[in-house]
């Protein structure tokens, strides 16, 4: 699996507005009240069509988030943006970079190993791509001897996986 590939989770409607409404220089509020200055309109209409390609909501659900619009509504401002982003490099450069933004960076793994008997609990000192932390996984899986027991664990979580060791809470 490549990076292009793996697994992502798309960003919240409330994520894309806030991140549209930030880049360009307008409050969410702007963004899902009737305002129609050329900055709050544009900001809107990236956020709507963002929220219509990086989520699987519906054009009802997206009007429903901006300001209770009706779905032709979103439709129109998905068409009008895209038709601007064609004429306008720099609109264009602004969506791929809220959408890049968006982004969330693959997840990654550290691989840990748990002795079963005593708890004590070790991790690899590299956080691995998932494509790259499956394989070793199933290889030490496979090799393991007595007591050991390995198993993924994501980044976020190490330390309190770490902290579990010998049944002592984290903090």
């Amino acid at each position: 699996m490549t990076e292009a590939e793996a697994p992502v989770v798309a960003p919240s409607i409330d994520t894309i507005k806030g991140l549209c409404a930030a880049h360009f220089g307008v409050t969410v509020t702007d963004v899902v009240s009737a305002r129609r200055d050329q900055q709050t309109v544009i900001a809107r209409h990236v956020a709507m069509l963002l929220a219509r390609q990086m989520t699987k909501h519906s054009y009802p659900v997206i009007g429903r988030q901006f300001g209770n619009r009706d779905h032709s509504t979103v439709l129109d401002a998905v068409r009008s943006i895209q038709g601007r982003m064609r004429r306008d490099p720099t609109i264009a450069d602004s969506v791929e970079t809220v959408r890049r933004l968006l982004r969330p960076a693959p997840a990654r793994f550290y691989v840990g190993c748990r002795h079963t008997g005593t708890g004590d609990r070790r991790a690899g000192r590299v956080a691995l791509r998932e494509e790259n932390a499956r394989p070793l996984l199933a290889r030490l899986q496979a090799e393991a001897t007595g007591n050991y027991a390995y198993e993924l664990i994501p980044e976020a979580e190490i330390e309190t996986w770490k902290g579990q060791a010998h049944g002592q809470a984290s903090e």
